[in-house]
């Protein structure tokens, strides 16, 4: 009873393989718990059962030394940048006036580095005008205190708090516009902004050029998450105006350079390179725009030489300076009756030289045609 009949592959009871030992191919291997590699460590004051708790994320700070170090090995791209700074500042001495065509190019770009796109002419209309945005608005407000920041002149290491527009309340925390997210406020900005300075002061301590300290300044603001996350603007806008110390030009239009080299990652060589690419191509790109409109003032000049009086040639050097402008600017900037303005432009208009952007009757603003 115990046996299979003779012919069949004959196995008594005895002669049965013990199969509960055996593995199957498709059973888990037995592994120690500390060799899943993938499973945080317990730490050795918590019990076995404990939940892991969740580890913050930390970003790599570099040190004064470490820049400087990065300085000796990019020699060749300072030198570049710093060149094609130098040509930028000299065609803004020709073109007086033209730091705000930059300055709204500089602070679309800086949005579109962010995540965000509006034109510059769009963010001229909002400086002009302050109409309210609709879904536009907060990156609209952002935009315009780029750009006020830009063509402001003040250097945000005297008063960092206040060229933030993020101002102390009897409470410990700040109070602020709002436009960028839920940055650092209260006594960890004060912090932080305090150890933002001292590490600036330390690169200018051992002689680090403007363009080195504005690259390294931008990175460990961002590395020390003084901002709210994902915001580049206040960081890149800061950079811009330290990085053109001591320059006519007031800031550099680091962030007309490109998205990739401003963002760039690693060490410090490579965020370094990264930083002087940006502000070398941003600075080329800056020049193009300011050609083209030199360009089109030699134009214009010669083809309103048969038009008298002194109206015209006030309207162009205007129209040079504004990115936009309306018949009350142009009445304002040139003394000239709003009538007298009207005919003009009306002339201008017909000979191909400016371009309305609004597309209506009334408060109308043009551009040149270029």
């Amino acid at each position: 009873m115990g046996g299979r009949d003779k012919g069949t592959n004959n196995i008594t009871d005895a002669e049965e393989p013990d199969i509960d030992g055996l593995q199957s191919p498709y059973d888990p291997e037995d592994t120690d718990e500390d060799d899943l590699w993938f499973l945080p460590a317990m730490p050795e004051d918590r019990a076995p059962t404990d939940m892991p708790l969740p580890a913050a994320v930390r970003t790599k700070r570099f040190k004064p030394d470490d820049w400087l170090l990065a300085e000796t090995e990019v020699g060749r791209l300072f030198a570049e940048a710093a060149a094609q700074l130098a040509r930028y500042d000299e065609r803004l001495r020709r073109l007086p006036g033209c730091h705000e065509r930059i300055a709204l190019l500089s602070a679309s770009a800086a949005l579109e580095v962010q995540g965000d796109w509006l034109p510059a002419e769009r963010i001229a209309l909002y400086v002009a005008l302050r109409e309210r945005g609709g879904d536009e608005a907060l990156e609209l407000r952002q935009a315009d205190w780029a750009v006020r920041r830009y063509l402001s002149g003040l250097d945000p290491r005297d008063d960092l708090s206040g060229y933030l527009g993020r101002h102390p309340t009897d409470r410990d925390g700040f109070l602020d516009l709002d436009l960028f997210g839920e940055p650092a406020r209260g006594e960890e900005f004060s912090n932080l902004s305090r150890e933002w300075l001292s590490f600036l002061d330390a690169m200018e301590a051992n002689y680090a050029p403007p363009l080195i300290r504005a690259g390294a300044a931008f990175h460990h603001w961002r590395t020390s998450a003084i901002s709210a996350p994902g915001i580049i603007t206040e960081p890149a806008v800061i950079a811009s105006v330290l990085a053109a110390d001591e320059l006519q030009a007031g800031f550099v239009p680091v962030t007309l350079g490109g998205r990739l080299d401003l963002l760039a990652q690693g060490g410090t060589e490579a965020r370094l390179r990264g930083w002087l690419r940006a502000v070398r191509d941003g600075c080329a790109r800056a020049l193009l725009e300011l050609e083209r409109v030199e360009t089109w003032r030699n134009r214009a000049t010669d083809a309103t030489r048969d038009l008298s009086g002194k109206t015209p040639p006030r309207i162009i050097d205007t129209l040079v300076r504004s990115t936009l402008t309306s018949t009350d600017m142009l009445s304002s900037a040139t003394k000239s009756s709003k009538a007298a303005i009207r005919r003009n432009m009306a002339e201008f208009e017909n000979r191909g030289l400016v371009r309305e952007v609004t597309g209506q009757g009334r408060y109308r603003f043009w551009g040149i045609k270029a």
